[in-house]
């Protein structure tokens, strides 16, 4: 990643945060961009993510301070730092379009989860297209949190947060993502025919049951087992 500041590529032990102006912050660099007028205002990735104020549980983006928290998970620690493992079907995740909702899990004043939903009849920009479901996009735990349950609850806050409706998630679902969700369907039978798998917008032909993919996974491990 550049500096925006010196235009340099910045080392991943040297990413901070500086206030350029009264309205926004930018990933800056301080081992090779010199600027005396910014001395007071350096702060590390960590410390910057931190916020006493937050409750634990999940919470909605919705300023600018929130959303450059989102921005620092996604594209420096997830893109840069924890990097997705492309054997397991893992990708690289694209800023969020400004009407996506953007969802950040909270433990201990530190963002530790992120997803990101694209709203049923949402405009897909690429195409005359709408979104037929409500659709999970993105979705990241820290390395330092995973094993916790957290997985879990990016899905039950998910489909909790649209009762009595059928859902999507992108394709493609990582390997551990599918495994959390045979746990979920697992323990919540009602929900094996609400969650699908989708492709473009998720139009009847553009979906598949994400229940009925993970019986077959199932078949074939027991058969290669």
């Amino acid at each position: 990643m550049d500096c925006k500041r010196c235009e340099r590529l910045m080392p991943r032990d040297s990413l901070t945060i500086a206030r350029v102006d009264t309205s926004f912050e930018y990933i800056v660099c301080h081992t090779t961009c010199d600027s005396e007028e910014q001395e007071n205002s350096w702060m590390s990735l960590e410390d910057y993510l931190t916020d006493r104020g937050k409750s634990d549980g999940w919470h909605t983006a919705d300023n600018e301070d929130d959303l450059l928290k989102h921005y620092i998970l996604n594209r420096i620690i997830y893109y840069s730092q924890e990097t997705p493992d492309i054997s397991r079907d893992e990708c690289e995740f694209d800023v969020p379009d400004p009407q996506d909702v953007v969802r950040l899990l909270w433990f201990k004043s530190k963002p530790i989860a992120f997803y990101t939903i694209k709203r049923k009849g949402q405009h897909i920009e690429r195409g005359n297209q709408y979104y037929a479901l409500t659709t999970l996009d993105t979705a990241f735990v820290r390395k330092s949190s995973r094993g916790k349950g957290n997985g879990l609850s990016i899905i039950r806050d998910f489909v909790e947060s649209h009762p009595n409706e059928d859902v999507g998630f992108s394709s493609p679902i990582s390997q551990p993502m599918l495994k959390v969700l045979n746990s979920f369907v697992t323990r919540h039978p009602e929900y094996r025919h609400r969650l699908w798998q989708i492709s473009g917008s998720g139009a009847e032909g553009q979906r598949k049951l994400i229940w009925f993919s993970l019986a077959k996974m199932r078949r074939a491990l027991k058969h290669t087992g």
